[in-house]
């Protein structure tokens, strides 16, 4: 089973809900770290709970401005609460380690939603609130590192890595087009563990909005020949960075040169078919729905690997 952490932002929200509602997630069962009070996020939710699948929501997100907007926004707050009693089954509580852990356990109680079986990521920083967490009996599975395993001997285990390689410049992807991504889809079941997990292709690192790019990057993931994934980095020319649609243009006409020409195949997914389509009718729809579309081309990806 395949755990991908998503950082609660519009594009990563709804390439999951897409994927989700036409029924493109087996096996996968994301993790959405909140980072944002939005409609997008009840929405997403709702998602899960009318495809009746499951996913994991954080409590108590280590990044964004979500807490803050909670505790300021009282609709809203009821909305999610609501939302979240609602998806018994189908939404689960996941925690970060963290100080706040216990007063978020507790939190979640108090909104009377079941945290049976929740879900909970390792920090090796702040062991010793893990060690206070694992006393409550709420957890099923841990999302640890593979060299802290020892920590949770008696819990299933996930195994949690961050393949994804960012550089400060997307320009600087072109230094080595093509990366080893993971094997874990391989041997997590070998090693112990009951599934494996990662930061997908953004990557564990977060900052609040964005900045205009002086190059397109468009990460793709694909099955190299001996079964593990590489992702492979299309990146513009160098071209007038004030015009993003050129740019976005002469990413996407490199990376299907690159997929057309290649000696291991590229899997046809819904995203990656988005992208041709977006190539061949000459629209440019901006770049968040650019990443929205590898993302889910990687997750979709995934799904089918592990439903062989």
């Amino acid at each position: 089973m395949y755990f991908p952490i998503l950082r609660g932002r519009q594009n990563e929200l709804i390439a999951i809900r897409e994927l989700v509602y036409r029924g493109l997630l087996n096996s996968v069962i994301p993790v959405i770290e909140p980072v944002k009070a939005s409609s997008t996020l009840l929405k997403s939710m709702e998602a899960f709970i009318d495809s009746q699948q499951e996913c994991y929501v954080v409590m108590n997100p280590s990044v964004g401005l979500f807490d803050r907007e909670l505790q300021i926004t009282p609709t809203f707050e009821a909305a999610y609460w609501d939302v979240m009693q609602r998806g018994v089954g189908y939404l689960r509580p996941c925690f970060n380690v963290s100080d706040d852990l216990m007063e978020s356990i507790e939190e979640v109680r108090r909104h009377e939603v079941e945290i049976t079986d929740a879900a909970i990521i390792y920090n090796r920083s702040k062991d010793c609130f893990f060690k206070q967490a694992l006393d409550s009996n709420a957890f099923g599975i841990c999302l640890i590192n593979d060299s802290a395993r020892r920590q949770a001997r008696m819990m299933d285990k996930v195994l949690l890595s961050d393949p994804f390689i960012a550089r400060a410049r997307n320009a600087d992807y072109r230094d080595e087009p093509d990366e080893f991504f993971t094997d874990d889809h391989r041997f997590y079941s070998d090693d112990g563990y009951v599934g494996f997990s990662d930061y997908s292709i953004v990557g564990s690192a977060y900052s609040e909005g964005g900045f205009r790019p002086r190059a397109v990057a468009l990460h793709v993931m694909y099955k190299h020949r001996d079964g593990s994934l590489f992702v492979h980095h299309a990146v513009s020319n160098d071209l007038d960075f004030s015009d993003a649609a050129q740019l976005y243009y002469s990413a996407l006409e490199n990376l299907f040169s690159w997929v057309d020409s290649l000696e291991c195949e590229v899997a046809s997914t819904y995203g990656l078919q988005c992208l041709r389509d977006s190539l061949d009718e000459g629209t440019f729809p901006g770049l968040g729905m650019a990443k929205r579309w590898t993302i889910m081309h990687h997750l979709e990806l995934i799904s089918n690997l592990m439903g062989r």
